[in-house]
């Protein structure tokens, strides 16, 4: 395993370290793909901007439930 090393007080990465960050695992580039995908299908069904403006109204509605939550 690579070391790091310090410089001017900051922990510095190795390159093989660094190289080793750059590259997505597997998963996470199946992840992308699926996003992709289902990103492709609203576009073309031209369901996106109606999906991303209920994902904002539910937030908003959720983030006010905790804001006027007692609890919160």
């Amino acid at each position: 395993m690579a070391e790091n090393y310090k410089h001017n007080g900051r922990v510095q990465l190795t390159s093989s370290q660094s190289d080793s960050m750059t590259e997505p695992s597997p998963e996470l580039e199946a992840f992308f793909e699926l996003c992709k995908r289902m990103y492709l299908r609203l576009e073309a069904e031209g369901k996106w901007d109606e999906t991303i403006d209920a994902m904002r109204a539910d937030r908003l509605k959720r983030e006010a439930e905790e804001f006027e939550s007692p609890n919160g």
